[in-house]
Formats: C-alpha cells, structure tokens, sequence
C-alpha cells in the first residue's frame, strides 16, 4: 500500500541515511519491503526559507561522513562489511544531493568513485635535493647552447654568488653532471662541457648519483653519537667483544678497500650494539650512501678518501675508533657521544673546505691565463 504524503519541507530529509549497523524498515526508494509501488509524484512546490535551512544542515551533516568513509579505506573489515560502508558512503552523498536540489539550489550530482581510482586528482610531490635543482639550471642553459661543447663552466665562486648558494652545493651539482656525462671536471683547470652534453641533455635525470655528502655526513653526526651513547647503556660483553674485533681489522688493514670495510663494519657493530633494529637499520643505509657515485667522487676530488686511508690517517681513525670503544666499555653514554662525533667532525670538515678547494678553480699560470 502506498505511502501517505509528508509535508514538502519534510520530504527533502525523509530518505536521509540511517548510520553504519542501524536497520532500517524501509528501502533507499522510500517503498515497503515487498512493495512494488511507490508514493505518487507530485509538481515540484516552490522552497521555503526552512526547507532550504533544514536540507543545508542535512548537506553539513552528512557529507563529511561520507567523505571521511569514501576516502580513508575501512581496514580491518572483511569485503562484505566494507563493500556496505562503500554503499553506505554513496547512499547519504546522494541524499546531500537531493536536498539540495529540492531546495532550489542546484548542485553537481557526486561522481562515484570507481575500483582503483583516486579520491582526489592530486599528483605525487618529489622532493628534490639542492644540488640537483642547480644541476638541473645548468643542464637547461647547456640544453639552450649558452655553454657549447668545450666550453669551460664560471668558477665554483662565480656559480655559488650566482646561484645564492653555497660552494659545496655548485660542487656536488658539477659532480651529479659529470656522472650523468655532461661536463668534465679537471683538477685545477676548472669544468669543461662535453660533447655528448648535446644529446638529451634536457631529459637527464641526477635522482641516481646518490645523496649529498654534506647531508649525509651532517645525518650521520646528528645520529650517530646518540647511536653510540644509546650502546654506551645496551651493550653486553658479547657486542664489545665483536666491536673489538674491528678494531684488529682497522690496525691489520693495508689498503683502501679493507681499511673501508673495517671502518663500516666498526659503525654497524657499534648501531647493533645498541639494541635498536632501526638505528642499526639506519646506520646501515648511511654506509651504503657512503659508497654511492657521488660520494666517491666527491671524496676523490676533495681528497677525502686518500686523507682517511693514507698511513698517518689510518692510525688515527684507529685512536678514534678506540676512544669510542672505550667509553662503550666504560658504559658512560656522554663520553661515547663526544668521542663519536669528533670522529665524525673531521669527515665533514674535509668535505665543506675541501683539502684541494680549488677543485673548479682554474690555476693562474706567470703569463695571467688559466
């Protein structure tokens, strides 16, 4: 049997949505269960002032509910609870916009949101490293023909007061370019752009020469010495003992490669050490950048490699290592943190002044030309 007719104002808010687990006796239609006619339609009526106040509070109300269901995924519910979430969300979006409607304000009616596709037409955001912004001006100038094959790049000074950055930065970014085969960078004669720089140049991408060295070595003394002061409290007799060993492999290293590997496996022992699978996780990570393109040639150039692995270098490292293991043994975090981060600061030292500074800075020969 039908339905008897509502007043108009309250017709706008009959077929709103009870919430998630409330039955209810009556179909989305407005029909009886079992029914198979529904009410008579009658000619629209003109909207009152509190027809249209009511179905505002009815729009206010529901939409974010539905919103807040359609865009954070209900987990932890299996499909056939979630599948009546989804039908739920639909179900109160559309009485928003049917009060809306009869109202007298006209509203686009809410797309439904298919299997896979996104909420919202928003794109993925990357972030983008500094050097890689100045690496990628260059690229754009090189691509326009304002630096040709052969053509020597502005000093590192030049580039840096240009740019409003600082000197490390032009010289990663030199670095990125010169992985990715642009320019070439000649000690003490400056960067110079190559021929294959014409190809493509436009299109190169920098994401792969790993990260900043300064960033990194900056991560690294802001984590690391509360990494070992964390371990200065954790540490059993157990993890000491596989500390020392590296030290033995440190004092036993005779060449680059060794005298690396003692050093990494010296840092990772010290992060297991502290009981903490992410720091050791993170420590980790550190050392696989440390052995990223960039930072190889960064060290190349600055001397960094061949500063920490001569003798005289090496026999240092090894004190430092063993102050660190000390403090550790002593148990006393504070001493474990300054001991670590004076090993870490003659790292970053080396990398922000550059034993060989002037890198990019062509040399002046008696006659006044480079």
């Amino acid at each position: 049997m039908p339905r008897p007719m509502m007043p108009s104002r309250c017709r706008a808010m009959n077929r709103s949505v009870v919430p998630c687990g409330v039955g209810s006796r009556r179909g989305s239609r407005g029909r009886a269960p079992g029914s198979g006619a529904g009410p008579r339609r009658r000619a629209p009526e003109a909207p009152t002032a509190r027809c249209r106040t009511e179905a505002m509070r009815a729009h206010v109300s529901i939409a974010p509910a539905a919103f807040h269901i359609l865009v954070r995924p209900p987990y932890g519910l299996n499909k056939m609870d979630q599948a009546h979430r989804v039908r739920h969300a639909k179900t109160v979006t559309n009485a928003a916009w049917r009060a809306h409607r009869r109202c007298g304000k006209w509203i686009p009616r809410p797309r439904t949101m298919r299997q896979g596709e996104d909420i919202l037409p928003f794109q993925a955001v990357a972030s983008q490293r500094l050097y890689e912004q100045v690496a990628e001006q260059v690229t754009a100038l090189i691509a326009r023909g304002e630096f040709k094959p052969g053509d020597r790049l502005p000093p590192e000074r030049d580039l840096a007061k240009a740019l409003g950055v600082s000197r490390p930065t032009v010289r990663e970014a030199m670095i990125a370019l010169e992985i990715a085969g642009l320019v070439e960078v000649r000690v003490g004669a400056g960067t110079f752009v190559t021929d294959k720089s014409t190809h493509g140049a436009h299109d190169r991408q920098f994401e792969g020469a790993g990260a900043s060295p300064l960033e990194l070595i900056g991560a690294r003394r802001l984590i690391e010495p509360e990494i070992a002061a964390l371990a200065a409290r954790q540490a059993t007799p157990q993890d000491l003992a596989a500390i020392e060993e590296t030290l033995a492999m440190t004092a036993a290293a005779t060449d680059t490669a060794s005298h690396r590997a003692a050093d990494r496996l010296f840092h990772v022992r010290v992060a297991a050490a502290s009981r903490n699978g992410v720091l050791a996780a993170i420590a980790d990570e550190f050392w696989g950048e440390m052995f990223s393109p960039m930072f190889e040639r960064m060290g190349a150039l600055t001397g960094l490699i061949a500063a920490r692995c001569s003798p005289r270098q090496r026999d240092a490292t090894l004190t430092e290592h063993q102050a660190v293991y000390r403090a550790l043994q002593a148990g006393i975090p504070e001493l474990a943190r300054s001991a670590m981060d004076r090993h870490l600061a003659g790292v970053e030292q080396i990398l922000a002044e550059g034993e060989a500074s002037d890198v990019q800075e062509p040399r002046v020969a008696a006659g006044g030309k480079p």
